[in-house]
């Protein structure tokens, strides 16, 4: 059972490849708004300053937040997007390793793997690739979206503590922020489990290119 929870680990993490998106655009303008509240307004709390902070303030470029960060501080934000990204990626790996633990985990991917392994002709296949291709794609296209929200609540919670104002309020965003990526990620292993490892199965089978799954089921038995 191990290799096939090793193939089905790299598989979630080839499907999560990091890809710039608005999630990092997001992530990067909380830390920006989170510098200019604790450090320039002297709000104690990422919440107020959330609040206070309204979107002129963020996008003016002549009076606005981005004319006034330092060259310092702008790589400290890049820097911080990148341990967000980073730090999401570790503790999603962390998560699954625990969701494979879980004792119907191995019988839920046998059962996935033999369900497109009992036949084995040319219309069956065909058949497949025509019906699982397009809904592998949406939902890699959700899974994808799921894992951006879990990145913003992590960058939430970060940025309540890097004020360094541990007041209940910052520390009740950041334990929310840790909660709620925990959250979402656990639900995203079930997704993925459910709703794109039995797709993207398919649409392999269809076109021969099971190899490696094979292997692993045979090695699993």
């Amino acid at each position: 059972m191990d290799k096939l929870i090793e193939y089905c680990q790299a598989r979630y993490n080839a499907e999560l490849e990091y890809k710039f998106s608005l999630s990092n655009i997001i992530c990067w303008a909380l830390f920006i708004i989170t510098l200019h509240s604790f450090y320039q307004l002297k709000i104690p709390t990422l919440i107020h300053g959330i609040n206070t902070i309204n979107m002129k303030l963020v996008t003016d470029l002549d009076t606005g937040i981005l004319p006034t960060i330092t060259i310092s501080q702008l790589i400290l934000s890049f820097l911080f997007v990148a341990i967000i990204t980073w730090l999401s990626r570790k503790f999603s790996e962390g998560l699954f390793y625990l969701f494979c633990l879980k004792s119907d985990f191995g019988q839920l991917i046998i059962d996935i793997t033999l369900t497109f392994m009992k036949k084995d002709t040319p219309i069956s296949k065909s058949d497949l690739e025509n019906k699982a291709l397009p809904t592998l794609e949406k939902n890699q296209k959700k899974l994808k979206q799921t894992k951006s929200i879990s990145e913003i609540a992590l960058a939430i919670s970060a940025c309540s503590l890097s004020g360094l104002e541990f007041n209940l309020i910052n520390i009740g965003t950041a334990l929310a922020g840790l909660i709620i990526f925990a959250i979402i990620t656990w639900r995203s292993f079930h997704f993925f489990i459910e709703e794109v490892l039995p797709y993207f199965v398919a649409v392999n089978y269809s076109t021969g290119k099971l190899t490696e799954l094979k292997s692993s089921f045979n090695s699993s038995s």
